[in-house]
């Protein structure tokens, strides 16, 4: 039997910066972010909390800060924890949106 994925919008549309909902991921599923409308030098930069939500920090791979950009706007998680995306300010109403 398929698994159904279920879409949750975290973050409204706007143009304001603006922080997502939290949202927890665990090993068992996967959840792809979508942060779709980034334009020029905006961003969706993603955030770990290493306390359950008390209190976050940007995450890193070897490239430097995980983040959506104009080009790269969307990611998968895969490791079990709990995130939120931190929006900057945007031209055109942009929304986040996880998938999983």
């Amino acid at each position: 039997m398929a698994q159904t994925m279920g879409i949750k919008t975290v973050l409204a549309a706007a143009t304001a910066a603006g922080t997502s909902l939290g949202f927890s991921v665990n090993n068992q599923n996967p959840i792809s972010v979508f942060v779709i409308g980034l334009a020029g030098s905006e961003t969706g930069v993603l955030q770990v909390s290493l306390d359950n939500g008390g209190t976050y920090q940007n995450t890193t791979d070897d490239g430097g800060t995980i983040q959506a950009t104009a080009s790269k706007n969307s990611f998968l998680i895969i490791g079990p924890g709990e995130y939120r995306i931190v929006k900057s300010t945007t031209a055109s109403p942009v929304a986040v949106v996880i998938v999983g």
